[in-house]
């Protein structure tokens, strides 16, 4: 990616291998307590948006009795004994140290809390890396929305055409691109096969982003 000053990364399923975990705690909760069998097809629709919209979508389309205060607090303990076990994505900490030794500002736009992340980004010290963090706590709209990837702009002081995001799912596609970046997807196993905009540049891997 030439003559790109900045590289801002969504956090959740793209930095650190977190779909896959919560797809299964999910679908054990969905079975335990609706006797729903909750496949990864079904989870897709959840991917990247906000427990708003999930509450919508579930009681609309597959259990007009869901309710969501439970499953929220179900997360949240779910969070509590799990999350500092999650893995970092293969190749991402070995991007992100090439990406400064390129000399480039990094900066993360995430739908999560900035509680959440910092577990993560604590156990994996990646906080000396990035110059700025966007958090959901931090800003009106969730993605698709462009807000996240607009305050982490600003808080690089960075145009738009001057970085590029990296981004797994077509939601969190859609904010990158709405932000006006140059957008790069790699999937994992959960968002492997999902429909993206045209528009992105789809990657294997993070091993020649930079090349």
């Amino acid at each position: 990616m030439k003559n790109m000053k900045a590289v801002v990364f969504d956090f959740d399923g793209t930095l650190v291998d977190t779909e896959a975990a919560v797809y299964h705690a999910t679908k054990d909760y969905f079975e335990k307590n609706y006797n729903y069998p909750f496949t990864i097809k079904t989870y897709q629709y959840f991917v990247g948006r906000n427990l708003q919209w999930l509450n919508s979508y579930t009681q609309k389309h597959l259990l007009p009795h869901f309710e969501l205060e439970p499953f929220v607090q179900y997360v949240k303990q779910w969070k509590e004994n799990n999350y500092h076990h999650i893995p970092m994505r293969p190749g991402a900490l070995e991007l992100i140290k090439r990406a400064k030794q390129h000399n480039l500002k990094l900066a993360i736009a995430t739908s999560s809390t900035r509680d959440d992340i910092d577990v993560l980004l604590e156990k994996y010290q990646l906080l000396p890396y990035f110059d700025a963090i966007a958090t959901a706590d931090q800003v009106k709209e969730l993605k698709p929305h462009p807000d996240l990837y607009l305050l982490a702009l600003e808080r690089l002081n960075i145009l738009s055409a001057e970085a590029f995001a990296i981004e797994d799912t077509p939601t969190g596609s859609l904010a990158a691109l709405n932000a006006n970046l140059t957008t790069l997807i790699v999937t994992n196993e959960i968002t492997e096969g999902m429909q993206f905009p045209d528009s992105v540049i789809h990657k294997p891997s993070f091993a020649n982003i930079l090349n």
